[in-house]
């Protein structure tokens, strides 16, 4: 079933922050930060933010690496009342230019290299901070939340055509966070975060770790190498990472033991090979095909691999808690087993739509014929 909360993203790490203030919160091989910290460090730079004029729904750029920089400036943005937009701080200037544009941001947390660039965009900008603030912090602190504002904005590659921001509210992440035992984190355990923050799989990492009390463990901020990668993974011991296809595939191929240690390993975003992930959970670690375009908030399926089972192909699996998955023709119809449809998700977690684009958004989001909502 799905979560129907008021509760924002920022509340559920500032309870851990109250609960748990000197557990780790996130780490890379430079820095570690406590929720304590992560929480303080967020409601200094939120309190900017408002100062600015950052208020309900207004986005906020940041063009930051992973980091843990990027997760106070993102936890500052919620805690403001705002909803953060990632940019890629590789992207090239144009294409920064074009979401400050889209987005309608008229501020941007970012590196010094980002900074004039975006400037030039026409956005006020500031150069993120040392993000350890001292001190423990008032949980009630900051602007409220209901469940329906605006978390982010997440701009599409644009492969087939002009950039689209999707937009996402607090409620369908922490479906994605609270709903489906399958992806539930527990207090303590750590989770590798490989995803760029430009890519919805960092919601995944982020915040499914933070609003549950885990570790979030930044792996290759120097760029990502199997070597590197495997190394990483050796140090750390993640009990969970989620990984691209492409990158899996190689894994499995030329390092499999970096997988060894790590309990929950979740892959998807193209075709995946059945020898690989039966390889993978052979080895004793729980694989799950995870399917689900940025409109759906990261997954809207999860199929875990069987070693035991013969696959000519690996399914996309069943669909999240709280969402619906439909094959149909192009009449909006059920289609009978076999024949070939259209793949259409509802229910809880799917984005409000495309941010100030409504038809592309009257294109893509419909009313779901089958339960009145969309």
């Amino acid at each position: 079933m799905s979560i129907k909360t008021d509760t924002g993203i920022h509340d559920l790490v500032s309870r851990w922050a109250v609960r748990t203030p000197d557990t780790i919160a996130i780490s890379d091989r430079e820095a570690l930060i406590t929720y304590a910290e992560l929480d303080g460090s967020a409601s200094a730079l939120a309190d900017t933010l408002i100062q600015w004029g950052v208020a309900g729904e207004s986005p906020v750029i940041l063009a930051l690496p992973r980091s843990i920089d990027f997760a106070v400036a993102a936890l500052a943005v919620l805690r403001a009342g705002g909803c953060y937009v990632p940019v890629d701080p590789g992207y090239p200037a144009a294409r920064q230019a074009l979401i400050v544009e889209q987005s309608g941001a008229r501020w941007a947390i970012s590196t010094p290299a980002c900074a004039d660039a975006l400037r030039d965009a026409g956005v006020q900008v500031m150069e993120m901070p040392n993000p350890v603030a001292g001190g423990r912090v008032d949980a009630r602190a900051g602007a409220r939340t209901h469940a329906g504002a605006l978390a982010y904005i997440i701009f599409t590659s644009g492969s087939t055509g002009v950039p689209k921001g999707v937009a996402v509210s607090h409620e369908a992440v922490l479906n994605l966070v609270e709903a489906d035992p399958r992806l539930a984190i527990a207090p303590g355990e750590v989770v590798a975060h490989l995803a760029p923050t430009a890519f919805d799989a960092s919601t995944f990492e982020l915040w499914s770790t933070l609003c549950r009390g885990g570790q979030v463990a930044v792996v290759g901020r120097d760029g990502v190498s199997i070597e590197s990668l495997g190394a990483q993974l050796r140090e750390i011991r993640p009990s969970w990472l989620f990984i691209t296809t492409g990158l899996f595939h190689l894994l499995v191929d030329l390092d499999p033991g970096a997988l060894a240690t790590i309990d929950h390993v979740l892959t998807g975003g193209d075709v995946l090979a059945p020898r690989q992930v039966l390889a993978a959970a052979a080895a004793g670690r729980e694989v799950f095909a995870a399917y689900g375009p940025t409109e759906t908030t990261v997954f809207c399926s999860l199929h875990r691999v069987d070693p035991a089972r013969p696959y000519g192909s690996v399914p996309l699996g069943s669909p999240l808690a709280g969402k619906h998955i439909y094959v149909l023709d192009a009449d909006l119809r059920t289609v009978a087993d076999g024949e070939l449809g259209e793949l259409y998700v509802g229910g809880a977690g799917v984005a409000r739509g495309y941010h100030g684009n409504p038809g592309a958004t009257a294109a893509s989001f419909l009313p779901d014929p089958f339960r009145g909502d969309a």
